[in-house]
Protein backbone atom coordinates (compact mmCIF):
# COMPACT_ATOMS: atom_id res chain seq x y z
CA UNK A 1 0.00 0.00 0.00
CA UNK A 2 2.91 2.35 0.80
CA UNK A 3 4.57 1.42 -2.69
CA UNK A 4 1.26 2.67 -4.69
CA UNK A 5 0.90 5.67 -2.54
CA UNK A 6 4.41 6.12 -3.85
CA UNK A 7 3.74 5.71 -6.99
CA UNK A 8 0.87 7.23 -7.29
CA UNK A 9 2.40 10.54 -5.98
CA UNK A 10 5.64 10.26 -8.59
CA UNK A 11 3.13 10.12 -11.36
CA UNK A 12 1.38 13.23 -10.17
CA UNK A 13 4.69 14.47 -10.52
CA UNK A 14 5.93 13.20 -14.12
CA UNK A 15 2.51 13.84 -15.12
CA UNK A 16 3.01 18.20 -14.09
CA UNK A 17 6.41 17.49 -15.99
CA UNK A 18 5.24 16.30 -19.47
CA UNK A 19 2.27 18.17 -19.65
CA UNK A 20 2.41 22.05 -19.57
CA UNK A 21 -0.01 23.45 -16.99
CA UNK A 22 -1.01 20.44 -15.00
CA UNK A 23 -1.10 20.66 -11.45
CA UNK A 24 0.48 17.21 -9.65
CA UNK A 25 -2.13 16.25 -6.32
CA UNK A 26 0.12 14.75 -2.97
CA UNK A 27 -2.50 11.56 -2.37
CA UNK A 28 -2.27 10.82 1.57
CA UNK A 29 -3.58 7.06 1.76
CA UNK A 30 -4.11 6.29 5.14
CA UNK A 31 -3.18 2.85 6.38
CA UNK A 32 -5.12 2.69 9.95
CA UNK A 33 -7.18 -0.07 10.20
CA UNK A 34 -10.01 1.58 8.99
CA UNK A 35 -8.57 2.98 5.76
CA UNK A 36 -7.00 -0.32 4.89
CA UNK A 37 -10.00 -3.14 5.83
CA UNK A 38 -12.91 -1.79 7.55
CA UNK A 39 -13.78 0.88 5.54
CA UNK A 40 -17.42 2.20 6.89
CA UNK A 41 -17.08 -0.01 9.88
CA UNK A 42 -18.45 3.21 12.31
CA UNK A 43 -21.74 2.77 10.32
CA UNK A 44 -22.59 -0.78 10.86
CA UNK A 45 -23.74 -2.62 13.73
CA UNK A 46 -21.93 -5.70 14.37
CA UNK A 47 -22.53 -8.78 16.73
CA UNK A 48 -21.01 -8.55 19.88
CA UNK A 49 -21.50 -11.13 22.97
CA UNK A 50 -25.34 -10.86 23.36
CA UNK A 51 -25.54 -7.37 21.72
CA UNK A 52 -25.58 -5.41 18.76
CA UNK A 53 -21.96 -3.25 19.03
CA UNK A 54 -21.88 0.24 17.40
CA UNK A 55 -18.69 1.15 16.42
CA UNK A 56 -19.33 4.70 15.86
CA UNK A 57 -20.19 5.52 19.22
CA UNK A 58 -17.27 5.10 20.03
CA UNK A 59 -15.06 6.61 17.37
CA UNK A 60 -17.12 9.84 18.62
CA UNK A 61 -15.56 9.28 21.80
CA UNK A 62 -12.14 9.39 20.23
CA UNK A 63 -10.94 5.71 21.63
CA UNK A 64 -8.38 4.07 19.27
CA UNK A 65 -8.67 0.77 17.82
CA UNK A 66 -6.63 -1.20 19.95
CA UNK A 67 -7.82 0.28 22.57
CA UNK A 68 -10.06 -2.87 22.54
CA UNK A 69 -8.43 -4.58 19.69
CA UNK A 70 -4.99 -7.18 19.28
CA UNK A 71 -2.03 -5.49 17.22
CA UNK A 72 -2.16 -6.82 13.53
CA UNK A 73 0.27 -9.24 14.41
CA UNK A 74 -2.15 -10.98 16.28
CA UNK A 75 -5.47 -9.55 14.22
CA UNK A 76 -8.37 -10.13 15.47
CA UNK A 77 -8.46 -10.39 19.00
CA UNK A 78 -10.81 -8.36 21.28
CA UNK A 79 -9.37 -8.04 24.99
CA UNK A 80 -11.76 -4.95 25.65
CA UNK A 81 -9.90 -4.20 28.86
CA UNK A 82 -11.80 -1.01 29.61
CA UNK A 83 -15.59 -1.68 28.79
CA UNK A 84 -15.64 -1.19 32.77
CA UNK A 85 -13.36 1.53 33.02
CA UNK A 86 -15.94 3.45 30.78
CA UNK A 87 -19.41 2.23 31.61
CA UNK A 88 -19.03 1.38 35.85
CA UNK A 89 -18.12 3.55 38.06
CA UNK A 90 -18.12 6.95 36.89
CA UNK A 91 -18.97 5.75 32.97
CA UNK A 92 -22.82 3.90 34.86
CA UNK A 93 -25.50 5.56 33.11
CA UNK A 94 -24.12 6.53 29.97
CA UNK A 95 -25.55 3.12 28.74
CA UNK A 96 -28.40 1.40 30.63
CA UNK A 97 -27.43 -2.24 32.18
CA UNK A 98 -29.84 -3.85 29.95
CA UNK A 99 -28.08 -2.34 26.73
CA UNK A 100 -24.83 -4.61 27.19
CA UNK A 101 -26.21 -7.19 29.95
CA UNK A 102 -29.33 -8.31 27.56
CA UNK A 103 -29.54 -12.17 28.55
CA UNK A 104 -29.85 -10.86 32.12
CA UNK A 105 -32.41 -8.52 31.18
CA UNK A 106 -34.27 -10.82 29.42
CA UNK A 107 -34.34 -13.12 32.27
CA UNK A 108 -34.72 -10.64 35.01
CA UNK A 109 -38.33 -9.96 32.87
CA UNK A 110 -39.10 -13.16 32.13
CA UNK A 111 -39.44 -12.89 28.18
CA UNK A 112 -38.26 -14.31 25.32
CA UNK A 113 -38.17 -17.92 26.65
CA UNK A 114 -38.83 -20.57 23.64
CA UNK A 115 -42.01 -22.71 24.72
CA UNK A 116 -42.40 -21.12 27.93
CA UNK A 117 -44.85 -18.85 29.12
CA UNK A 118 -43.67 -14.88 30.37
CA UNK A 119 -42.81 -14.84 34.08
CA UNK A 120 -41.12 -11.85 35.33
CA UNK A 121 -39.18 -11.44 38.69
CA UNK A 122 -40.85 -11.01 41.81
CA UNK A 123 -38.61 -7.57 41.79
CA UNK A 124 -39.00 -6.40 37.94
CA UNK A 125 -40.23 -3.51 38.01
CA UNK A 126 -39.38 -2.49 41.92
CA UNK A 127 -35.98 -2.60 42.00
CA UNK A 128 -33.69 -0.90 39.68
CA UNK A 129 -30.03 -3.22 38.63
CA UNK A 130 -27.89 -0.53 40.83
CA UNK A 131 -30.22 -0.93 44.18
CA UNK A 132 -28.12 -5.06 44.31
CA UNK A 133 -25.56 -4.49 42.00
CA UNK A 134 -24.55 -0.93 43.98
CA UNK A 135 -20.47 -1.65 43.67
CA UNK A 136 -21.11 -1.51 40.05
CA UNK A 137 -21.28 2.71 40.38
CA UNK A 138 -17.94 2.51 42.87
CA UNK A 139 -15.71 0.74 40.44
CA UNK A 140 -15.13 -2.13 42.98
CA UNK A 141 -15.36 -5.70 41.91
CA UNK A 142 -18.06 -7.04 42.99
CA UNK A 143 -19.12 -10.75 44.84
CA UNK A 144 -22.20 -12.32 45.87
CA UNK A 145 -20.90 -11.31 49.61
CA UNK A 146 -21.22 -7.38 48.87
CA UNK A 147 -24.85 -8.39 47.45
CA UNK A 148 -25.94 -10.29 50.15
CA UNK A 149 -24.88 -7.72 52.14
CA UNK A 150 -27.36 -4.75 50.21
CA UNK A 151 -29.64 -7.69 50.49
CA UNK A 152 -29.27 -7.13 54.26
CA UNK A 153 -30.09 -3.60 54.37
CA UNK A 154 -33.55 -3.71 52.49
CA UNK A 155 -34.84 -6.59 54.17
CA UNK A 156 -32.98 -8.11 57.12
CA UNK A 157 -30.33 -10.86 57.93
CA UNK A 158 -32.42 -13.84 56.33
CA UNK A 159 -32.01 -11.87 53.14
CA UNK A 160 -28.36 -12.49 52.82
CA UNK A 161 -29.09 -16.55 53.11
CA UNK A 162 -31.99 -16.51 50.34
CA UNK A 163 -29.40 -14.88 47.99
CA UNK A 164 -27.04 -17.57 48.37
CA UNK A 165 -29.90 -19.94 48.38
CA UNK A 166 -31.35 -18.10 45.29
CA UNK A 167 -27.39 -18.95 43.44
CA UNK A 168 -26.96 -22.18 44.40
CA UNK A 169 -30.41 -23.22 43.40
CA UNK A 170 -29.31 -22.34 39.82
CA UNK A 171 -25.56 -22.95 40.16
CA UNK A 172 -26.56 -26.70 40.46
CA UNK A 173 -29.38 -26.44 37.53
CA UNK A 174 -26.74 -25.90 35.49
CA UNK A 175 -23.81 -28.10 36.57
CA UNK A 176 -26.65 -30.93 35.96
CA UNK A 177 -27.91 -29.77 32.82
CA UNK A 178 -24.83 -28.50 30.76
CA UNK A 179 -23.05 -31.89 30.31
CA UNK A 180 -26.33 -33.34 29.16
CA UNK A 181 -26.72 -30.13 26.79
CA UNK A 182 -23.15 -30.66 25.63
CA UNK A 183 -23.25 -34.40 24.98
CA UNK A 184 -26.79 -33.74 22.54
CA UNK A 185 -24.98 -31.11 20.56
CA UNK A 186 -21.59 -33.01 19.93
CA UNK A 187 -24.43 -36.27 18.52
CA UNK A 188 -26.27 -34.28 16.50
CA UNK A 189 -23.50 -31.63 14.87
CA UNK A 190 -23.12 -34.89 12.81
CA UNK A 191 -26.49 -34.73 11.79
CA UNK A 192 -26.88 -31.15 11.33
CA UNK A 193 -23.56 -31.88 8.53
CA UNK A 194 -25.03 -35.09 6.96
CA UNK A 195 -28.46 -33.16 6.42
CA UNK A 196 -26.47 -30.17 5.55
CA UNK A 197 -24.32 -31.66 2.79
CA UNK A 198 -27.58 -33.43 1.50
CA UNK A 199 -29.28 -30.16 1.29
CA UNK A 200 -26.25 -28.09 -0.90
CA UNK A 201 -26.23 -31.11 -3.47
CA UNK A 202 -30.08 -31.09 -3.37
CA UNK A 203 -29.94 -27.38 -3.99
CA UNK A 204 -27.03 -27.66 -6.86
CA UNK A 205 -28.75 -29.70 -8.85
CA UNK A 206 -32.27 -28.25 -8.46
CA UNK A 207 -31.28 -24.48 -9.05
CA UNK A 208 -28.20 -25.49 -11.41
CA UNK A 209 -30.77 -26.80 -13.61
CA UNK A 210 -29.51 -30.45 -13.94
CA UNK A 211 -29.82 -31.03 -17.27
CA UNK A 212 -27.02 -29.12 -17.57
CA UNK A 213 -24.88 -31.93 -16.59
CA UNK A 214 -26.85 -35.01 -15.97
CA UNK A 215 -24.24 -37.09 -14.47
CA UNK A 216 -22.64 -34.92 -12.33
CA UNK A 217 -26.73 -34.50 -11.33
CA UNK A 218 -27.09 -38.14 -11.12
CA UNK A 219 -24.64 -38.32 -8.94
CA UNK A 220 -25.12 -35.71 -6.38
CA UNK A 221 -28.84 -36.56 -6.23
CA UNK A 222 -27.18 -40.35 -5.45
CA UNK A 223 -25.18 -38.78 -2.61
CA UNK A 224 -28.10 -37.06 -0.98
CA UNK A 225 -30.23 -40.44 -1.24
CA UNK A 226 -27.71 -42.21 0.81
CA UNK A 227 -27.38 -39.21 3.67
CA UNK A 228 -30.54 -39.17 3.84
CA UNK A 229 -31.31 -42.40 4.08
CA UNK A 230 -28.49 -42.82 7.10
CA UNK A 231 -30.74 -40.29 8.72
CA UNK A 232 -34.00 -41.46 8.03
CA UNK A 233 -32.08 -44.71 9.36
CA UNK A 234 -30.85 -43.11 12.63
CA UNK A 235 -34.22 -40.92 13.20
CA UNK A 236 -36.33 -44.47 12.78
CA UNK A 237 -34.48 -45.88 16.00
CA UNK A 238 -34.95 -43.02 17.90
CA UNK A 239 -39.10 -42.91 17.67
Amino acid sequence: MRLLNYARNNTEKATALIEDGYRPIEHQTDFTCMGLCHVGLEKRLVRFNEIQFHHGNHMRMELQCLDCHSPREKHGNTHLTNCAGCHHGAGAGEVTCGDCHLNVKRLFFGKTGIGVEDLPSLKADVVECIDCHRSVTEGIKESLASIKTYCIQCHDESYGDIAERWKSTVDALVKKTEPRLEKVREEIQTFTKSFGDADYNFTLVKRGKGAHNVEYAEELIESVTMRLKELEDTLAKER
